[in-house]
C-alpha cells in the first residue's frame, strides 16, 4: 500500500493501522531537512513509489491555516499526479483519496439539509474559502478524471469526506486540526470559546 505525505497527521494513523492489519507500506514524504522544498520531479517519485503496490491512500493536501490560491492549484494537481501514475500502474487496483465534508456542504443556505453524494460546494459562492475550493476541485477533477478511463481496466476509486479530524498524535509535528483544537486551549490565541457546532471523526 502507497501512502502519500506519510508523515502528515491523519496518514501517520493510515500507516500504522495498515502495518497492524499486516500490509507491507510504502510511503511518500517531504525532505526532513527541508519541509518547504518541493519535489523535483512528482511523476517520477510516484512511478517509483507505486510500482508494484495493489492500493494507494492519497492523504497528502495542504492545509494550511490560512489557504490562498496556490493551495487549489497545489491540490488539484497533487490528486491528478497520483490518479494518473495509478492508471498507468497495472499493480494498481484501488485508490482511496481523503478529501473533505468542505467539499460537499460548504456555500449553502444554512436551513438544514441532508447532504449526499450529489451535492458539491457552491463555489460560485464568493464566501466559499481556498481550502473548500482545493478540496472541491480536487474531487471534481478526480471523478472527471477517473470516468475517462476505460471502464473495463481502471482502479476502483473511493473518495472519503470527513468533517473535523482529532485525536492522538503520532508524531511531535502540529499539523491543521490540532493546531485548531490548541488555539481554542490557548488563551493567549482565543480570548473566549465561540458557540459553534461541527462534526467531529
Amino acid at each position: 500500500v502507497l501512502v502519500t505525505g506519510a508523515s502528515g497527521y491523519v496518514a501517520l494513523h493510515c500507516v500504522q493501522q495498515l502495518l497492524a492489519a499486516g500490509f507491507t507500506v510504502r510511503g511518500t514524504v517531504r525532505d526532513k531537512s527541508n519541509r518547504k522544498k518541493d519535489w523535483p520531479s512528482p511523476s517520477t517519485i510516484l512511478i517509483r513509489a507505486m510500482d508494484g503496490c495493489s492500493f494507494v491512500l492519497h492523504v497528502a493536501s495542504p492545509w494550511p491555516i490560512v489557504a490562498d490560491e496556490s493551495t487549489v492549484q497545489t491540490a488539484v494537481e497533487g490528486t491528478m499526479n497520483v490518479l494518473r501514475t495509478a492508471a498507468t500502474t497495472s499493480s494498481v487496483k484501488k485508490v482511496v483519496i481523503t478529501s473533505s465534508c468542505v467539499a460537499v456542504n460548504d456555500g449553502h443556505r444554512s436551513d438544514s439539509k441532508v447532504f449526499d453524494e450529489r451535492w458539491w460546494t457552491n463555489l460560485d459562492n464568493p464566501r466559499v474559502e481556498n481550502y473548500a475550493r482545493s478540496k472541491t476541485m480536487s474531487e471534481l477533477a478526480a471523478w472527471k478524471y477517473w470516468n475517462t478511463l476505460d471502464h473495463n481496466n481502471r482502479f476502483a476509486l473511493t473518495v472519503l469526506n470527513p468533517t473535523f479530524i482529532v485525536g492522538p498524535l503520532l508524531s511531535n509535528v502540529r499539523h491543521g486540526s490540532a493546531i485548531i483544537v490548541g488555539r481554542f486551549m490557548d488563551y493567549r490565541t482565543y480570548l473566549a470559546t465561540p458557540k459553534v457546532s461541527v462534526g467531529i471523526v
